[in-house]
C-alpha cells in the first residue's frame, strides 16, 4: 500500500512538473544604456508566432528620483545574432504581457533570445521584466 502511494506521489509531482510554464521567467535586469543587454535564452514550443514580454517595474540606479516608466527588447536568433522581430516597447503600467511577433522564416527556432535596453540612451535603469518564449 506505501508503495502504491510512492507511486501516486511521484506521479502528481511529474505531472505538476509538466503543467508548469517552462518557457517564461522573470528577472531584474541591469541596462546600462541603449545597447541590448541582458539577452537570456528562451525555449519555445513553436507553436506560436509571437514571444511575450513584461515591465513590472523600471527604476534608476543609486535611489534617484524615478520618472522612469519604459524599456525596449526584442527577438534575436541565437546562431546569427540577427534581430528577428521589431524593436518593442514595454511600459511598467501595462496590465499584461505584450506580444513580440517573430518574423516568417524564423518561426520553427526552438530557441530564441529575448534582449532588453533602455528607452534613453542617456539614462541606466534596472527592470524587473517577464518573458516567455511561447
Amino acid at each position: 500500500m506505501n508503495k502504491l502511494k510512492n507511486v501516486i506521489a511521484v506521479i502528481f509531482i511529474v505531472f505538476l512538473f509538466i503543467s508548469t510554464n517552462a518557457f517564461a521567467g522573470r528577472s531584474t535586469v541591469h541596462l546600462e544604456d541603449q545597447q541590448i543587454y541582458n539577452c537570456i535564452f528562451l525555449p519555445r514550443s513553436g507553436n506560436y508566432s509571437y514571444a511575450t514580454a513584461r515591465c513590472y517595474s523600471v527604476y534608476p540606479p543609486n535611489g534617484e528620483l524615478d520618472t522612469y516608466t519604459k524599456i525596449q527588447t526584442r527577438i534575436i536568433d541565437p546562431s546569427t545574432s540577427f534581430s528577428i522581430s521589431d524593436l518593442v516597447v514595454l511600459c511598467e503600467t501595462d496590465s499584461a504581457p505584450s506580444n513580440i511577433q517573430i518574423y516568417q522564416g524564423y518561426l520553427s527556432l526552438r530557441e530564441v533570445v529575448i534582449g532588453f535596453r533602455g528607452n534613453n540612451p542617456k539614462y541606466e535603469a534596472y527592470a524587473d521584466v517577464y518573458y516567455n518564449g511561447n
